[in-house]
């Protein structure tokens, strides 16, 4: 059973400011008014959680990364060979520096990210893919593919 508070309260969720229900029939049909109110709220929020869904996993593979991918990981995840996606690259993203590092067109350098790493006593410099820029190429990626399967 319902207190004439509860109701009161339900009442107001609806959006109806009349005098509290009489009748029994009249509660019952406020609390159908309410689920009826609360399951269309579910459905609402299952949609947005399947919409969800995808960007999420795209963003837990990238954040599991420390937010920056290699190209060997961000080929991989693409369903490339790491020399596809260096091909790719190299045709107007990235160049090689005199070092023999890889450094991105100026252009593109929002998509690229250089971080440091040392190797014995050498500190030298590593591009790597920002979660921007895996994601910029793997639609590419996925897009090039799609019209190579029509």
């Amino acid at each position: 059973m319902l207190t004439e508070v509860q109701i009161t309260a339900i009442k107001l969720n609806l959006g109806k400011n009349s005098e509290l229900p009489k009748t029994q029939l009249e509660k019952q049909l406020i609390i159908q008014q309410a689920m009826s109110l609360q399951n269309e709220m579910i459905q609402e929020l299952q949609k947005e959680l399947e919409d969800a869904r995808p960007k999420a996993k795209n963003w837990d593979d990238i954040a599991s990364h420390e937010t920056f991918m290699n190209f060997r990981d961000a080929a991989g995840k693409m369903g490339l060979r790491q020399k596809d996606l260096m091909t790719l690259l190299k045709t107007k993203y990235i160049y090689k520096n005199t070092r023999g590092e890889y450094r991105a067109f100026s252009e593109y350098q929002h998509l690229f990210s250089l971080r440091p790493y040392t190797n014995g006593d050498y500190l030298g410099s590593q591009l790597m893919l920002t979660a921007d820029g895996y994601l910029y190429f793997n639609k590419k990626v996925n897009g090039s593919l799609a019209m190579l399967q029509r």
